[in-house]
């Protein structure tokens, strides 16, 4: 049993002299090899370009169209009819269209109201929305949203970019933890085996019973056990992160290196920051805002087709001739017309409003939900940080106390005066103490890199 355990403290003693001469990552360089190489930040970049598209197709609803249209029919040798048209329409704002319109027709068979003279006709006009669509129309509406998404855009963006890098800062800051507690078993692992040497060569020299050494190699085994676990949650964490990094567009292969501690991490937050600003700027949150926003121009447009359509149409006739090339206008030639329609009960109209407040007022009670619940947990982070700021302090005076304790039983077992046993009790106290103070500090940093979730920290 000496025999192989000896072999296998001789192995792991190879691998931590291995680990001790790879390269350190730190904090900042992790996260900023997430930010510009993962996929999930490369998305959150695209959502400008999404914004612009958006901003292009609402401004489409302003282009001017133009129509054309040729028909002609021949039956028995006789041309019935040729009928040309052209016409280009552009939308304005506050209901308006203004077009202008080229025809020319001739035929025997030729429908009266067509017939124009060999120049053709040309006609100017305007379209004018005198209830319904006056105020606001579906083209207006589509600019309102396009600036709404504009926003919802960015929100996803920060949304994206701020759960990424949180999500990538703690499982690196648990990597640290399961490596800071990895070295601090591979001491406690080195004290041991001293201790089982010094033991061995005492029994060898008839100044300590069998028993003892018995009594040291287990001490040993149980080291070895708790460093050999540790390794798996070790090598749980360093996968976990791994899977954090990208390369050529590739997820990494490996991860060369090993974590700074816990001491070296600095976080940049601003702890004056009001809890209704972090509130109202935080993604979720905002992002209910804004399609409640939308709901609202939304409401407006339904709002305006429950009124009546009236539209006026009046088109100015310009004629031309072989002595007048260009258009000439009198106020005798001329096209007009009123159109007018509304649904007799406007349910449909009434119904489709009615849902919409339905909608705005449920997503209110959300917002209202989301706001009080985030408000606690930042009160709490806050709370807790406090809290564990204190305790790390009394943890860090019991490391020193345990470890001055620790050098007086190493001199008095060095004396003989002690045993293994009592020496084993010592260095479990002061493993424990260290092992608690890392965990402590890595629950501190977490709160930390919570609230800097809770202000968008990552996203800028």
């Amino acid at each position: 049993m000496l025999r192989l355990l000896l072999l296998i403290l001789f192995l792991i003693k190879i691998n931590i002299a291995h680990t001790q001469n790879e390269s350190t990552i730190s904090y900042e360089e992790f996260i900023e090899q997430v930010r510009a190489n993962h996929p999930v930040a490369r998305q959150a970049s695209l959502q400008e370009a999404f914004a612009s598209a958006r901003r292009l197709r609402a401004r489409g609803g302003f282009d001017p169209q133009i129509y054309s249209d040729w028909d002609e029919k021949y039956f028995d040798s006789k041309h019935y009819f040729q009928i040309f048209q052209t016409q280009v329409k552009v939308p304005l704002q506050y209901g308006l269209t203004v077009s202008g319109a080229y025809e020319r027709n001739e035929g025997v068979f030729l429908n009266p109201e067509r017939t124009t003279d060999d120049f053709g006709l040309w006609a100017l006009g305007i379209e004018a929305n005198l209830w319904q669509g006056l105020l606001f129309d579906e083209r207006r509406a589509g600019l309102r949203q396009a600036e709404i998404y504009n926003f919802q855009t960015e929100n996803k963006r920060v949304e994206l970019l701020n759960s990424l890098l949180f999500n990538a800062a703690s499982t690196f800051v648990e990597w640290q933890e399961k490596e800071g507690v990895q070295r601090v078993l591979e001491e406690g692992l080195e004290l041991a085996n001293t201790y089982f040497e010094a033991t061995k060569a005492s029994y060898e020299n008839g100044e300590k019973p069998a028993i003892d050494t018995l009594e040291a190699a287990l001490i040993v085994q149980d080291r070895l056990n708790a460093l050999q676990q540790n390794q798996i949650g070790l090598e749980k964490s360093r996968q976990v992160v791994l899977q954090y990094l990208w390369e050529d567009e590739r997820p990494a292969r490996n991860l060369n290196g090993r974590p700074d501690s816990l001491q070296m991490n600095r976080f940049i937050f601003d702890e004056s920051q009001n809890t209704d600003t972090i509130i109202d700027n935080y993604p979720k949150i905002r992002e209910k805002q804004l399609k409640q926003a939308a709901l609202q121009i939304d409401e407006r447009l339904k709002r305006e087709k429950t009124k009546p359509k009236i539209k006026l149409k009046y088109q100015p006739l310009l004629a031309t001739g072989a002595e007048n090339i260009v258009p000439t206008y009198t106020i005798n030639d001329y096209k007009w017309g009123v159109s007018f329609s509304m649904p007799m009960f406007r349910r449909q109209a009434r119904a489709e409003l009615e849902e919409n407040q339905l909608k705005q007022e449920a997503l209110g009670l959300e917002i209202e939900s989301e706001q009080a619940a985030l408000r606690a947990k930042i009160n709490f982070n806050r709370t807790q940080r406090i809290q564990l700021l204190a305790l790390m302090d009394l943890l860090r005076s019991n490391v020193d106390n345990y470890f001055r304790l620790l050098q007086g039983e190493q001199e008095r077992f060095q004396f003989g005066e002690s045993s293994v046993f009592i020496l084993n009790k010592r260095q479990e106290k002061y493993l424990e103490a260290q092992i608690k103070l890392i965990k402590l500090e890595a629950i501190y940093q977490q709160t930390i890199l919570e609230f800097l979730f809770f202000t968008n920290g990552f996203s800028n």
